[in-house]
């Protein structure tokens, strides 16, 4: 349910923050390939050693985490930015500080 709740936010997000990009005419940004596939990697590896919830909820963490310490390194670095585009961010932020927090009881 938590997992479902959680892509369910980031799916309204995402429209948000899409609709955002058109308005901007810009494309977005990828995620760098190599840190992609290393990510693919360690959660593949960690998975087939021990498929076990607390594994699930570790990755989950570890996830959001490094998403929020990314994306207020962002909201630092970009001053000039819309209010809507701050606005989205930290409501993304939120998101993920909040879904680590709902992982704590399975870690």
């Amino acid at each position: 349910k938590d997992l479902a709740d959680n892509r369910e936010e980031h799916c309204k997000l995402d429209k948000e923050l899409q609709e955002l990009l058109d308005q901007y005419h810009d494309d977005g940004k990828e995620p760098n390939p190599m840190a992609k596939g290393m990510s693919w990697m360690k959660t593949n590896m960690k998975l087939v050693i021990n498929e076990s919830d607390h594994t699930i909820a570790d990755l989950i963490t570890d996830g959001c985490n490094m998403g929020v310490q990314k994306l207020v390194e962002a909201k630092n670095d970009c001053t000039d930015a819309s209010p809507e585009s701050i606005r989205l961010l930290e409501e993304l932020i939120k998101a993920e500080e909040e879904f680590a927090e709902k992982m704590k009881p399975y870690l």
